[in-house]
């Protein structure tokens, strides 16, 4: 008899979430009329508007491209900073 690993009781919450957004925010608002068509709408939005510009409450309610654009001025500002006061 094998077992399973004991997993995160929190991991099954955030797929659900995640479903539950995707579907709100897609499926329940359109129809299509293949299979093929609703898989590339689905790969759209995952890959073009959820992952990049839906903005998340993890980001502080910042897109991920905003959040990493604001790291990486943050991180070059900061490096910047660094290497003035070495040199002086």
């Amino acid at each position: 008899m094998s077992r399973r690993p004991a997993r995160s009781c929190t991991a099954g919450q955030l797929v659900e979430t995640c479903f539950k957004t995707l579907k709100a925010e897609l499926i329940w608002r359109d129809t299509w009329g293949t299979r093929r068509q609703a898989e590339l709408l689905i790969f759209k939005y995952i890959n073009g508007f959820y992952n990049l510009r839906r903005r998340h409450l993890a980001l502080g309610w910042k897109s991920p491209v905003a959040f990493e654009r604001k790291v990486a001025q943050t991180s070059t500002w900061g490096a910047q900073k660094r290497d003035r006061s070495t040199t002086n």
